[in-house]
């Protein structure tokens, strides 16, 4: 590689690492889909189109679970623990699978979205549960409670790991019980100001447009 694009500063030195290439390649330089998630006009397009298909959904505060895809292993226990913690007469649970989770929920007490992204969703829910999934960093751009049930955190860390500090570094609860993360929505347990510390400490906020940007480096090398 030429150069590596990087979200921020903050994770140049690792992205070098896991691309083996040394600092001066790195550029920081978010993508281009973040001129979509800072834009009111895409965010309220967003928030018609889910409507449209769940037109109730806000009429009680909307919980969204988005974890990680896991490739060898089923998650419905896991998933059904946390759905059995949820005040349905309080709250409507989003549970949005990655594509291509072969994971199944059939329980008529939560939505199990197939049709629309974990970011169009994430617009009309009031709080986001997720674990080790990249969608962090997005949620945290929209500025958006964020709680981690972490149920498999030691045989993830042991098997992928992670290059942040996952304990410290994450903008939320952290818990393996999924009880512990009710109760932390219910108490709104959450402080948006660190969502966005975080979200500006991975994501570097740029000026003129992330896509500009982009497309302005591509044309001075030419």
């Amino acid at each position: 590689y030429d150069y590596v694009f990087t979200s921020s500063e903050v994770c140049k030195k690792n992205f070098a690492e896991a691309f083996n290439v040394s600092l001066d390649k790195m550029v920081v330089m978010p993508l281009p889909s973040v001129d979509l998630i800072t834009n009111p006009k895409y965010i309220k397009a967003s928030r018609k189109r889910v409507l449209s298909k769940y037109p109730d959904i806000n009429k009680k505060k909307v919980i969204l679970y988005a974890p990680t895809f896991r490739k060898n292993k089923d998650m419905t226990k896991d998933i059904k623990k946390l759905i059995n913690e949820v005040d349905f007469e309080k709250y409507n649970l989003v549970v949005k699978l990655h594509p291509l989770s072969k994971t199944v929920i059939n329980d008529n007490r939560i939505i199990f979205d197939n049709s629309f992204s974990t970011l169009d969703m994430a617009v009309v829910s009031d709080y986001v549960i997720t674990d080790y999934s990249a969608v962090v960093f997005e949620i945290a751009i929209l500025n958006k409670p964020l709680f981690f049930y972490a149920y498999d955190k030691k045989s993830y860390l042991d098997d992928r790991n992670f290059y942040m500090n996952f304990d410290k570094d994450m903008p939320g609860v952290i818990s393996e019980n999924p009880r512990e993360i009710i109760k932390a929505i219910e108490k709104d347990k959450y402080d948006l100001k660190v969502v966005k510390k975080f979200a500006l400490d991975n994501v570097a906020k740029v000026y003129g447009g992330y896509t500009a940007n982009v497309a302005n480096f591509i044309f001075k090398l030419f």
